[in-house]
């Protein structure tokens, strides 16, 4: 995942795909490391895509970090990871701790689903999930704004998008 700062013009938030930890990077355009951040009590076991959204502070961006990677669709539930985004001025390329993470267990109405695309609505909060299928037909899921740390939420369908006929690679 990656996605531009808000807090830090010119700055690129990302992340690495499952194995590697909760940390992110903040990287200038140019490709340069600005900062390194390992998110205080999170876990990563697949992470997919980050957002920025709002949060409890108005005025303050946040990032939003997707745990919802299930290539076995087996997960029972899967989470979003939510921080303020940090003043990058002040980070290093030595990895730091950024304090202050909130998790929000999520869990689809139906089965487990495999996902690559997290969304968040900038205006009120609203978290979207896009599913990966190699049928050409991916489901959105939306967990309605605001959400309550630590407390599994359920998600909803709202949307079905046609990507092409089946059989499509890359699932």
């Amino acid at each position: 995942g990656i996605v531009a700062g808000r807090r830090n013009p010119g700055t690129l938030w990302l992340h690495n795909d499952s194995g590697a930890g909760p940390r992110i990077v903040a990287l200038a355009k140019t490709g340069a490391a600005q900062a390194i951040y390992d998110l205080a009590g999170a876990s990563a076991r697949d992470w997919e895509d980050l957002a920025l959204g709002p949060g409890p502070v108005r005025g303050q961006s946040y990032l939003y970090i997707g745990d919802i990677g299930d290539n076995g669709e087996s997960r029972a539930s899967i989470d979003i990871y939510r921080v303020a985004e940090p003043d990058v001025t002040m980070g290093s390329t030595t990895p730091s701790t950024l304090s202050g993470v909130e998790r929000f267990p999520l869990q689809y109405p139906d089965r487990a689903h495999n996902a690559e695309t997290l969304l968040v609505d900038p205006e009120n909060g609203d978290v979207y999930i896009v599913t990966k299928s190699g049928d050409g037909s991916s489901l959105v899921f939306r967990a309605a704004a605001p959400l309550q740390a630590g407390m599994t939420t359920k998600l909803t369908q709202v949307a079905q998008l046609k990507f092409g006929s089946a059989p499509l690679g890359g699932n």
